[in-house]
């Protein structure tokens, strides 16, 4: 999978590559080759997040979807959906950036155990900027 034209890898760690060939994200165990398929997504996956115990992650796009080792979820939070950027903050919670340019850019918390959302703050910082990849926030 990961070796195939067109895919673009989203996150590595030591045991996976989380990626996506077009708009299919897929999670592939490097010892195995072995790929889990995480779902399809309106347009490319925007982001992915691999936590740093290799024990779930988080694909970011047109919505978000979460692996953990024994189950796939889709979330229905169409707050979180657009997600841009992710960043893991304890063993069981993320940061999630929603699209820095549209009206409702903003960071949310995740908790991966209650598959719950918080808003943390909105954020201005790029409204009316050019794209760019790389966001500070």
């Amino acid at each position: 999978m990961i070796h195939q034209p067109g895919y673009t890898k989203l996150h590595e760690t030591e045991k996976f590559v989380l990626g996506h060939l077009f708009e299919n994200a897929y999670l592939t165990n490097k010892d195995t080759s072995d790929s889990i398929f995480i779902g399809h997504f309106y347009g490319d996956p925007n982001c992915g997040l691999i936590s740093n115990d290799n024990t779930w992650c988080l694909v970011g796009g047109s919505t978000l979807k979460l692996w953990t080792n024994t189950e796939l979820t889709e979330i229905k939070d169409s707050s979180v959906h657009w997600t841009f950027k992710i960043r893991q903050t304890d063993t069981h919670k993320a940061e999630l950036l929603i699209d820095p340019w549209a009206d409702n850019s903003s960071v949310w918390e995740f908790d991966i155990l209650t598959r719950e959302a918080r808003k943390v703050k909105d954020f201005d910082d790029y409204k009316n900027e050019s794209y760019t990849e790389n966001i500070i926030w």
